[in-house]
């Protein structure tokens, strides 16, 4: 069985899984008229888009097996609701990441 390999640029916010370049959700709920943000201040979208790449990095770590959880709870606090709802996530839907997990 042939390992998908997930490659995400936090530079470009662009994921890809086996080279092949995927939307993100915030792309597509925008594509299919779910979300609008033009009403949000720059500000709150700005402070949102870290929010979500600190989340995105911990989610990583943790399905590595590689999450601090005190650093995490002592430097980004804010992160951990999210963190724990993935977590609760994994087990209740019994998820599998893909395998090997990389993060360029």
């Amino acid at each position: 069985m042939a390992s998908n390999i997930y490659e995400f640029d936090p530079e470009t916010h662009i994921g890809k899984v086996n080279g092949v370049i995927w939307p993100s959700v915030t792309q597509l709920l925008n594509k299919y008229g779910m979300i609008n943000y033009d009403a949000v201040p720059l500000d709150v979208l700005e402070n949102k888009s870290i929010l979500g790449t600190r989340v995105h990095a911990a989610t990583v770590l943790l399905d590595n097996n590689n999450l601090d959880e005190d650093d995490l709870k002592l430097r980004f606090p804010e992160c951990v609701p999210y963190v724990e709802a993935y977590r609760k996530f994994r087990i209740c839907e019994s998820f599998e990441r893909f395998s090997p997990v990389q993060c360029s």
